[in-house]
């Protein structure tokens, strides 16, 4: 598991903070990975940050998942690419689909209308399949994607004061 590094964030700053000729590749790499569009966090020193802390904590294989996700057809378990391994650790050759009826906390979605990561076909799938779940809220600004929603300098107006106001319920 990677945890960042001081080295990472030197590196990363160096790239991306305002003055770097390599800023505009960070912007791309923004916008069309990680899913941010709105500019809330292209601050002076935003995206070093946003960068370091994406990486922090992350796994290879719950990146290989996520990549995995992206082709599945299915909701499931992490495929360890051979029918042995899948046997070894579902009881299948393929891996199990999540059973969302063992997911007893209440459930509320985030959603951005640029999210490149979660479509809004899939979030309509869980909602149905989520025994608990509560609300959705969609954020209202069109510019925001996957990653504003955690990042952007505007999020607690924008998001964060009514996911504080639905938890004050529970």
């Amino acid at each position: 598991m990677y945890r960042g590094s001081d080295l990472l964030n030197s590196v990363l700053y160096a790239l991306c903070h305002g003055g770097s000729p390599f800023r505009g590749l960070c912007v791309f790499i923004s916008n069309v990975m990680l899913g941010g569009r709105n500019d809330g966090y292209y601050g002076q020193n935003g995206f070093p940050f946003v960068y370091s802390s994406l990486f922090s904590g992350m796994s290879v294989r719950a990146v290989a998942h996520l990549a995995q996700q992206t082709f599945a057809p299915r909701l499931q378990m992490y495929d360890y690419g051979s029918p042995a391994e899948n046997r070894a650790a579902y009881g299948t050759i393929v891996p199990t689909l999540y059973n969302f009826t063992d997911v007893t906390a209440p459930v509320l979605f985030c959603s951005a209308p640029n999210d490149a990561f979660m479509s809004n076909k899939d979030v309509q799938i869980l909602m149905r399949e989520l025994p608990n779940f509560v609300k959705r809220i969609m954020a209202p600004q069109e510019d925001y994607g996957h990653m504003d929603l955690v990042f952007a300098k505007n999020a607690k107006e924008v998001i964060y004061n009514e996911i504080i106001n639905i938890m004050k319920n529970y």
